[in-house]
């Protein structure tokens, strides 16, 4: 009896699927991606998701190489809010170029970094432009972008870029010639780039945020995100704009 019941148990381990509920083994294959599978777009995703079939599982080692590889752009982002009408100024945004070989982005490029990819491995990716203060008169100049993914018969909510790691450098350190040389020597020396993300101990700093923003039920989501169009609240009733802006 007591070896069928043995037999039984290694069973259901052998068969047990290997990432199921583990995010911990596809957060590691994420920030141990080869320099070499990381070229493109499509040879990453592919190396990212070459075993997997679940959608859950594909739309996480995605978002954690994303918060693990490219950093929060504060310089871009407080441009676009100055840049905003309810700040009456008319300052040019820099040009970022593509955050996947700058490895930077405000929460717009993060978002479409992650459809992209994510449409890549063949998911079903929604990027949703919307308002995270809480001041009404003023919620042009924090219009925020996230992500809405299908997975497994359902719409699920993420914020890839509330995870990725902060810069210390605040805007009025820099100028806008400053920020267009620092792009560019990201993209003349990509390999350079590679090694120095590589060494910082960026698992710590993400691990501190990526599961709180990833697969984010919706009536914790509206707390801090209030999306344009009502239907990406995934909420029954939809929350009214009244009570999100006090």
């Amino acid at each position: 009896m007591r070896t069928i019941l043995l037999s039984l148990i290694l069973s259901l381990v052998i068969n047990f699927p290997a990432y199921s509920g583990n995010y911990g083994l596809l957060d590691k294959r994420a920030l141990r991606t080869p320099v070499e599978q990381e070229k493109d777009i499509p040879t990453l995703v592919n190396y990212l998701t070459a075993d997997l079939s679940d959608e859950e599982e594909k739309a996480r080692v995605i978002a954690a190489w994303i918060a693990y590889r490219v950093d929060f752009d504060h310089y871009k982002q407080d441009k676009y809010e100055e840049s905003t009408e309810s700040k009456k100024k008319n300052f040019a945004i820099p040009d970022s170029g593509d955050p996947f070989y700058t490895r930077k982005g405000t929460s717009e490029d993060f978002a479409n970094l992650f459809k992209r990819m994510g449409e890549a491995a063949g998911l079903r990716v929604v990027t949703i432009p919307g308002y995270t203060n809480t001041d009404y008169r003023d919620r042009a100049s924090s219009l925020w972008y996230w992500n809405a993914v299908a997975a497994n018969g359902e719409w699920h909510l993420l914020d890839i870029s509330k995870a990725a790691p902060r810069d210390n450098i605040s805007q009025d350190k820099r100028t806008d010639r400053s920020y267009a040389r620092d792009i560019q020597k990201r993209l003349e020396n990509q390999e350079a780039l590679n090694r120095k993300i590589r060494k910082e101990s960026r698992r710590n700093k993400v691990l501190q945020e990526d599961d709180k923003w990833f697969f984010v039920k919706p009536e914790d989501m509206i707390e801090s995100h209030f999306p344009q169009n009502p239907e990406w609240q995934l909420l029954n009733p939809p929350v009214r704009a009244s009570r999100f802006f006090k």
